[in-house]
């Protein structure tokens, strides 16, 4: 494979890494797909939520979480706070014997415009690491022609960043 054809893949997958991680925060909507891969804490060692649990979504904002078996629910809640936490996610936990709910709580105003900042931070962050890929596929050829394919990946992957924010801001921005 190319140099210019490597820089391009490990942009993409960059670029698919940067929007899944950012896509966690849905102010509206409440996904299983968000937390059914959060690892859990259990007898038997570490399990991704969906293979020790039934995870569905009770309604846009709602997911309903049923362990497998009561004991795991301390540990599921535990880990599930503690993943909310490290995301910055505002999502309440609810649970009983063997049924924990989440609820995304509605932004306020000033939650989604610290959102979008934060956003805005992260895809500024991104286009840098966009930028220090294509330095380092420039850095091992000296062909003029590569680095010009390399220059136009680079500027494809800093526009689709530029989009991505714009439609972010404006899903999270508009009132529900």
């Amino acid at each position: 494979m190319s140099i210019s054809l490597k820089c391009k893949n490990e942009m993409q997958r960059y670029f698919v890494s940067f929007t899944s991680k950012i896509s966690l925060h849905n102010v509206y909507h409440l996904s299983p797909s968000i937390i059914k891969n959060v690892e859990i804490n259990t007898c038997y060692g570490k399990n991704k939520l969906e293979y020790i649990s039934y995870i569905t979504s009770i309604s846009m904002n709602s997911l309903q979480v049923v362990a497998n078996d009561k004991e795991y629910v301390t540990s599921i809640v535990k880990d599930l706070n503690a993943f909310i936490e490290k995301n910055n996610l505002d999502i309440m936990i609810n649970y009983g014997e063997n049924t924990i709910i989440l609820k995304l709580n509605p932004p306020s105003e000033e939650k989604r415009k610290e959102l979008v900042k934060y956003i805005k931070q992260e895809c500024e962050k991104a286009k840098v690491t966009v930028r220090q890929i294509r330095k380092n596929y420039n850095n091992k050829t000296d062909k003029n022609f590569i680095k010009k394919d390399i220059q136009e990946y680079t500027d494809e992957y800093i526009s689709k960043i530029d989009e991505f924010f714009t439609h972010r801001n404006k899903v999270i921005m508009e009132e529900k």
